[in-house]
């Protein structure tokens, strides 16, 4: 059993403003890579190499005041021998937003009505745990093709219910891996990695048809 914190935003009711925090409880399963993550009465069992969905987690500032609503992703890296879970960072929850997201107000709500919880992050792909070493090649694709299914299916309900004027929607999928894989195209390339993964070597070639297809829906729309 491993019992820790997982660390919220700063608390500015608190003159130290320090982090909130919230107990977590994680069971490993004695004989399978398996865990058992508990948190705010929550249960979310996970295998070796497995995503969660979005755990929504309510942080508290103020004792039975104010609290503050966000939410997360666990990815389970490793069972055995070493635990080692990792937890994206916390994202405002778009059902119930803690601060303002969207204009007007309430669209945030209406589209994770839709579609489900979502990436609100300004650039969903956490980047940075690629490049501190926290999560491999592999690991990291995983994670941006979750934002990619997510962005998916925002644009479907939008062009299932766009009517006039002009649509405009921004995928951050290119922009971001390929800053992030591309070095896995070129052999000359100094960061190339000869061993990556036949699907990192195509990771982006992988989302530009992603796109194409995505555009192919757009215009099917028109």
């Amino acid at each position: 059993v491993i019992r820790t914190t997982l660390i919220g935003p700063p608390n500015s009711f608190k003159e130290d403003g320090k982090p909130t925090e919230i107990e977590l409880t994680v069971r490993r399963d004695p004989w399978e890579p398996i865990v058992k993550i508990s948190i705010q009465g929550q249960d979310v069992v996970l295998k070796q190499g497995e995503w969660s969905e979005w755990v929504p987690l309510k942080f508290e500032l103020m004792p039975l005041f104010a609290t503050a609503p966000g939410m997360v992703r666990f990815y389970l890296k490793e069972a055995y021998p070493r635990f080692k879970l990792y937890v994206t960072p916390v994202n405002i929850d778009p059902t119930d937003p803690a601060m303002p997201i969207c204009s007007p107000a309430g669209y945030a709500n209406e589209l994770s009505q839709i579609v489900g919880r979502f990436y609100t992050q300004g650039l969903p792909a956490d980047t940075k745990s690629l490049a501190t070493g926290i999560l491999t090649d592999d690991e990291y694709f995983e994670q941006a093709k979750l934002v990619l299914a997510e962005n998916e299916k925002m644009l479907r309900y939008q062009l299932d219910n766009f009517r006039e004027g002009m649509l405009f929607f921004y995928f951050s999928s290119i922009d971001q891996n390929c800053h992030m894989l591309m070095r896995n195209m070129d052999p000359t390339q100094p960061l190339y990695n000869p061993n990556a993964s036949p699907e990192i070597k195509n990771a982006i070639r992988y989302l530009y048809a992603r796109m194409d297809k995505a555009f192919g829906e757009a215009l099917a729309k028109v």
